[in-house]
């Protein structure tokens, strides 16, 4: 699916972050989260509030121009997610939990990401869609899971915990005939996955097997060739996005 160089706006300190896409989202740290398809940066503005803990973020972009994201609107409340077109403006997705972070969105709408629920602390993945509203997509081992990215075909993909600890987390597949499929790593403890395309390739990174550094290296998983490693320009760290 498209992705774009994203913005985030905030009145508090937050970290600037970029993906690459077409067409391109940008924001500067204390800017209003942006888009732009040519020179000009249309301010999106914040979704509610404007005190010092106030933010608007925006996290992915399809090619209708739907975006999705996260707000704040105070010191007090939780994070939540909210979708933006330029139609509607700032919709809140009203998603509960006690954090939702909306990650990525399909070409046909769908929103992915996770939220915080009694007992997964850390995340429970969902999808959102605006026909049948929020659907828990499960856990490897009902630890924790992150959604990050779904394509047209219902394919969607993350990562999630198999063990204890941020060491233990695995790539997974989910759909709506398998549930969530642990996609392994390279050899090493942890693999985590971040797009998913139209032809249902994935692409991440995992910690390889020894006598290999442990220490991230690019992936492409597809369902014929499983995790296949990318390499690196000459350093020891790559990462796929």
């Amino acid at each position: 699916m498209p992705r774009c160089v994203l913005a985030a706006l905030a009145l508090c300190s937050l970290v600037a972050c970029r993906e690459t896409v077409e067409p391109g989202l940008v924001r500067a740290p204390g800017q209003p989260a942006a888009m732009t398809t040519s020179h000009d940066i249309p301010d999106l503005g914040l979704f509610l509030g404007s005190g010092a803990c106030t933010f608007t973020a925006a996290n992915a972009i399809n090619t209708a121009g739907q975006v999705v994201g996260t707000f704040r609107e105070d010191c007090i409340t939780n994070t939540r997610s909210h979708m933006w077109t330029d139609a509607t403006g700032f919709v809140d997705l009203n998603l509960g939990g006690l954090t939702a972070l909306a990650n990525g969105i399909s070409e046909n709408g769908v929103v992915v990401g996770q939220r915080a629920v009694p007992g997964h602390g850390q995340g429970a993945a969902f999808m959102w869609t605006a026909s049948d509203g929020l659907t828990e997509l499960g856990f490897l081992n009902n630890g924790y899971s992150r959604a990050l990215s779904a394509n047209s075909s219902g394919q969607i993909t993350g990562y999630a915990s198999v063990g204890v600890g941020l060491t233990t987390e695995h790539a997974f597949l989910w759909t709506a005939a398998t549930g969530m499929v642990d996609l392994g790593t390279m050899g090493g403890q942890r693999s985590e996955a971040f797009d998913i395309n139209e032809s249902g390739q994935i692409v991440g990174w995992s910690v390889p097997a020894p006598p290999a550094l442990p220490v991230p290296t690019a992936f492409i998983w597809t369902q014929s060739t499983g995790m296949v490693a990318i390499g690196t320009l000459g350093g020891d760290i790559s990462e796929a996005f």
